[in-house]
């Protein structure tokens, strides 16, 4: 149940495909790539629509949630394991939240490499 919205508004939402060969021709070059998500809960479609992207980029880091803090946000499995079968290794977690009723780790920010770039 959404609580206490303040405002609505309408957003365009590209693809991560749809937008990198604009990046490539602004830059002019094939850059070295990390991926950064920060979805609120949309991981795993951002996943599924930047493949292309993904196939070319040599790290990634993603917001996982242990503890679901938002509607509908994906298992931290979830978008490991999609991570993995995009070709990704976890390299490392770093906390960005805990509770404050106990010891548990609530979200983590996930820094991941490609295998296809690994020296």
């Amino acid at each position: 149940m959404v609580k206490n919205v303040l405002k609505s508004m309408n957003i365009e939402v590209k693809t991560l495909d749809s937008i990198y060969p604009q990046l490539e021709q602004d830059l002019g070059i094939d850059c070295n790539l990390l991926v950064k998500l920060d979805t609120k809960g949309f991981d795993l479609e951002v996943l599924a629509s930047g493949k292309i992207t993904l196939s070319k980029a040599l790290c990634s880091q993603v917001e996982v949630s242990f503890v679901p803090i938002y509607q509908n946000v994906p298992s931290y499995h979830a978008v490991l394991q999609k991570f993995e079968e995009l070709g990704f290794y976890v390299t490392n977690f770093f906390p960005n939240m805990g509770s404050d009723r106990g010891l548990a780790a609530i979200d983590f920010d996930c820094f991941m490499v490609s295998k296809n770039h690994i020296i």
